[in-house]
Parts: structure tokens; C-alpha cells; sequence
């Protein structure tokens, strides 16, 4: 039962507008104003977070790409969703786990972050790293990358990259701030003829 169901205790409901509740201090409205409002009014529950996938070797389905801003940090990023269809590794994410790759494309980390993901829709798009010159006919001016995320343009009704088989290897990069460690991504494209529809 959710917790709105419970009804208050007689002695919660009852109290007056400087009656602190019962079994505890509560704070009294400032000047008698009314109810202070809570900072969580009107605020949408933000969903579970997937986690960025562990060590090992992936073929990843793209489930989604968006980019976001961290208001902490004032960083852009390019987030991309994944589903694992088959893996590789003693702590590899199993077939069926989800997981996310997140790129930082804006302050310090830019460059080498658009170059990551460049790299990523390259391979979910059938592109090697080595026919970066026929990826660049194709996308001279990163239209397509912006398509993915949903940006309109020549390329939206492509649908980007969403349901594309893509491999990749996982392996572990520096420690992060928290404990953690950064994720590197070496992406492969998979063939057209293996893309499961």
C-alpha cells in the first residue's frame, strides 16, 4: 500500500498552525505567513540511472542517444543507452543488462569527447576507424550526429543510430574522483548483413 494511503494520527491531523506535530519539534511558519513550500513541489521523479558497463567485450544494441548538462559541473555530454545482446569477461554485464557510455563534450574535456563520440556513431553507423574518409563524405559537417540525439536536420528521418548492433571492448581507464574508474571505448561496427531487425 503506498504510503499516502495510511491516514494521519489523530493527533498530526488535529494539531493547530503553531502546535508543533506530535513525537517531535516541527518548524512553525515564519510570521504566519502560511506553509513554507517544499523544494521538492511540483518536481518530477527522476528515473533509475543505468550504470556504465564493466570490463569486458560487448555487442551492444543502441537503445538511445541524448545529450544532457550537468548543472554541478556546467558539462555538456553526449549519453548514450545500451543494451547488451551478448558479452565477454569475468565482470562483463550479462545479455539483457542495460548501460549507459557517457562522453563529456564541452570545458576541458571536449575535444577528446566529440572525437570519442564521433568514434561510437561511426561504428553504430557501419563505419571502421580506418574509413573515417568515407564516414566524412557521408557526414562532413557532423549532421548525422546531431540527428542522433534528435536534432532536426537532413538526416532525422535516417532515425540515427537507435537499434543498431554495435561491438565494442570495455577496459579500465584511470581511477576516478569517487572511486571508480574512467571507461575506455574501442567501438567496431558490425556488418549490415548481421544487424538483427
Amino acid at each position: 500500500m503506498p504510503i499516502g494511503k495510511f491516514s494521519k494520527s489523530k493527533s498530526n491531523a488535529d494539531a493547530g498552525p503553531s502546535d508543533p506535530p506530535a513525537g517531535g519539534r516541527g518548524k512553525q511558519a515564519r510570521g504566519g505567513r502560511g506553509k513554507k513550500k517544499s523544494r521538492y513541489a511540483g518536481i518530477e521523479a527522476g528515473g533509475s540511472r543505468s550504470p556504465m558497463p564493466t570490463v569486458g567485450d560487448y555487442r551492444f544494441r543502441v537503445v538511445g542517444c541524448a545529450e544532457g548538462n550537468n548543472p554541478g559541473t556546467g558539462n555538456d555530454s553526449f549519453k548514450v543507452s545500451l543494451e547488451v545482446v551478448d558479452s565477454d569477461g569475468t565482470d562483463a554485464f550479462k545479455s539483457g543488462d542495460e548501460g549507459v557510455a557517457v562522453f563529456i563534450i564541452s570545458g576541458k574535456g571536449a575535444q577528446a569527447g566529440l572525437s570519442r563520440v564521433k568514434s561510437f556513431v561511426m561504428a553504430a553507423a557501419g563505419y571502421a576507424i580506418d574509413d573515417e574518409g568515407d564516414y566524412d563524405e557521408f557526414d562532413p559537417e557532423g549532421d548525422f550526429i546531431d540527428s542522433c540525439t534528435g536534432a532536426q536536420n537532413s538526416f532525422s528521418e535516417m532515425g540515427g543510430v537507435d537499434g543498431r548492433l554495435v561491438d565494442c571492448r570495455v577496459t579500465r581507464g584511470g581511477p576516478t574522483p569517487d572511486g571508480d574508474y574512467y571507461r575506455e571505448y574501442s567501438w567496431e561496427p558490425v556488418d549490415d548483413k548481421d544487424q538483427e531487425s
